[in-house]
């Protein structure tokens, strides 16, 4: 993750990724990061599927800028259950924050309840994310 202004790295990590397909989250907070408010930054994924041969990697990006919530948004972020602030956070912009919300209900959620995943599905292929959008209308 790259500060957008000053071109210096944020952070930087490497994993193994999933055992199987599907959406994998990193969570910044997990490594102590924490944005700058009013501050964008530009992510990199980069999947290498061959250590040996790097002309076949895949390489994503996007952009995220922290955006502190108002107070009105505060109060009603404390008064929104759970399992309904995937909603109010698309609905105010914050989508990382909604897609974060939707996937933790559908890890808690387990395998039965597909509710959570045509949510998240739903909001994936508004981002045009259709391959990502299709794993969770299975």
């Amino acid at each position: 993750m790259v500060d957008a202004d000053a071109r210096e790295d944020v952070f930087s990590t490497r994993t193994d990724g999933p055992a199987a397909e599907g959406v994998c989250q990193i969570s910044l907070k997990d490594h102590n990061i924490r944005l700058n408010p009013g501050t964008e930054y530009e992510w990199f994924l980069i999947i290498v599927p061959d250590d040996e041969e790097r002309s076949g990697d895949f390489v994503g990006s996007g952009v995220i800028k922290y955006v502190e919530p108002g107070n009105a948004l505060t109060a009603r972020l404390r008064d929104t259950p759970t399992d309904r602030l995937h909603n109010l956070y698309a609905e105010q912009g914050y989508w990382y924050d909604a897609i974060e919300n939707l996937s933790q209900r559908i890890h808690h959620a387990g395998t039965g309840d597909k509710t959570f995943r045509l949510h998240r599905a739903a909001l994936l292929r508004q981002v045009n994310l259709p391959l990502a959008a299709a794993y969770d209308s299975l």
